[in-house]
This record gives structure tokens, C-alpha cells and sequence, in this order.
């Protein structure tokens, strides 16, 4: 399905990203892998988010639960993925301006920040309303459905909270700049980075929206 093809992306930017964050080890000075693992890393959750955000509508039209969303499935697609386009649009612009080093790297630094905090607005909201509806929908079943969409239904969930965190962990890390603890600390990029998003990618791949 179309709407899968961004959270394949995102899982093709993430592999591309951490080869060149592995480059970087044997190259310290090399911009081109700085530029790739930095972008790559920080905008794949952004490319999951956009099919995360589609998918959600589908599941609610897939089972003709219309009414019991507080949003319409239309609209839902439509305001979340305008909203992580903008983001995507801060955050690549402000990963290419950190490149260039100097006053740069400072103003992109804080694009970057004000493009995470757009996304997490965005998905503070989306993931109110998915358990809104879901809690609407806990005791309500739809002959005939083939797959398990409460259970697709959860995974998105669980999916969405891992983003967050891993979003809210990129937020303070940009706050406190280049000489921050988190970012001068790397254990913190793979547990609340890394492991975050190989989660997202397996729990998807245990329960697949193709499935349903």
C-alpha cells in the first residue's frame, strides 16, 4: 500500500544513518557522514509518523467506526501529515544549516528544535485521539473483519509512544546544545533513539498493517 512506503523509507534512512554514524568512527573529520548520520537518524521518525498518521484513518474506515472518532478519518490523514511535512521541512533545513558550522550550526540547531517541538505537539494530540477511540470502540466489534485490527490498533499506540519519547529525548538533547550532557553522553542516542525505533519496526513487523 502507498501509505506504507514513508515508514519503509524511515527504516531505509535509519540502516543508512547508523552505516555512516559507523563511518564516522574511522573519519572524525569527514562532513559528508556527519551531514548523512545526523539527517538520516534525526528525520526516519518523521517518515514512520507519516504512515503511523494514515494508518489510523484506515483502521477507523476499514471497520466503519466513523462516528466514533472524534475526528473523520479524511481529516485525520490530512492535519497530521501536514503537520510532520512541516516539521520534516524544519528539521532538514535545520540539519543542513548545523553542517555548515559556526553562528549556522547555532540557528539550525534551533530549527531543529522548534520542527521536534511541532512533532510532538502533533503527536501528543493524535495519540489522544487514537486512545479516545479506541476507548470508544473497547467493547464494539464489526462482523466480518478480517485480521486483528484492535490488536493493529494497540501496536499503533505503542508505536506512537515510542516516537514521543524518542522525540521528547531530542528536544531536551537540542535544548542543551553542543556541549549538553546528552549529547556528549552516546549511550543516550541508542537507548532512547535507536532501541526506540527498532521497536516501532519489529512491533510492526510482528503485527503488519497488511495483515488486517
Amino acid at each position: 500500500q502507498k501509505f506504507w512506503i514513508a515508514f519503509v523509507l524511515g527504516a531505509i534512512f535509519q540502516v543508512v544513518g547508523y552505516i555512516a554514524r559507523l563511518a564516522c568512527i574511522h573519519d572524525l573529520n569527514n562532513v559528508t557522514y556527519y551531514i548523512v548520520q545526523t539527517l538520516f537518524v534525526l528525520l526516519a521518525p518523521v517518515l514512520y509518523a507519516v504512515s503511523i498518521y494514515s494508518l489510523l484513518g484506515k483502521i477507523i474506515s476499514y471497520v466503519g467506526a466513523d462516528d466514533l472518532s472524534p475526528v473523520r478519518p479524511t481529516r485525520i490523514t490530512c492535519i497530521f501529515v501536514i503537520g510532520d511535512i512541516f516539521s520534516l521541512f524544519m528539521q532538514t533545513t535545520g540539519g543542513g544549516m548545523m553542517a555548515k558550522g559556526g553562528d549556522a550550526a547555532n540557528k539550525g540547531t534551533n530549527i531543529v528544535l522548534i520542527g521536534l517541538i511541532i512533532q510532538i505537539v502533533f503527536f501528543f494530540f493524535f495519540i489522544f485521539l487514537t486512545v479516545v477511540f479506541h476507548k470508544r470502540t473497547r467493547d464494539w466489534d464489526m462482523e466480518g473483519s478480517e485480521g486483528n485490527w484492535k490488536l493493529l490498533l494497540k501496536i499503533l499506540e505503542a508505536c506512537s509512544l515510542l516516537i514521543f519519547i524518542r522525540s521528547m529525548y531530542r528536544v531536551i538533547e537540542y535544548a542543551q546544545g553542543f556541549t549538553g550532557y546528552l549529547i556528549t553522553h552516546e549511550v543516550y542516542l541508542y537507548v532512547l533513539d535507536a532501541l526506540p525505533m527498532l521497536a516501532v519496526q519489529i512491533l510492526f513487523n510482528v503485527v503488519h498493517p497488511g495483515t488486517v
